[in-house]
């Protein structure tokens, strides 16, 4: 004898989910003269599916697959032109800043030049320090210029 929470259908042990599933189908409350049938849409759909023409169904299946991929590609599409538009805008704020900046022929040049010069000025100013510490016998504190 099996335990009173055993479910079974048909005297066979059966998962919860198949007894859902069974339950589903078969169970009807009817109340005040109309029959409301518990049934899962994913039930009415195969319900309603098996009253259609085979071809139409088959037909109606090829048209939704169609729009599901039109609908995708849309996305896709809504999506680049986002991104596209995104990158306009930075590419807009960019011009901007460049007209701004007023750069002149050769600048970039100077510009390289003096980063280089000043690539290790603050190893320079620290070790400067400490020389001047060092020679005045005084305990090293950074050198600030005035």
């Amino acid at each position: 004898m099996g335990s009173r929470s055993t479910p079974r259908i048909d005297g066979e042990v059966v998962s919860l989910r198949e007894l859902q599933e069974e339950a589903e189908r078969w169970l009807s409350l009817h109340a005040q003269h109309a029959a409301l049938t518990l049934l899962s849409p994913r039930r009415q759909r195969e319900l309603l599916d098996a009253l259609l023409d085979p071809g139409l169904l088959a037909r109606y299946q090829e048209a939704y697959a169609r729009h599901q991929a039109l609908k995708g590609e849309k996305e896709a599409l809504e999506e680049a032109l986002r991104a596209k538009a995104e990158r306009e805008d930075l590419l807009r704020f960019q011009l901007k800043e460049i007209a701004e900046a007023k750069p002149r022929p050769g600048e970039d040049e100077e510009l390289w030049q003096e980063a280089r010069k000043l690539r290790h000025l603050e190893a320079l100013r620290e070790r400067a320090g400490r020389a001047y510490g060092s020679w005045r016998r005084k305990p090293w504190r950074p050198w600030r210029p005035p």
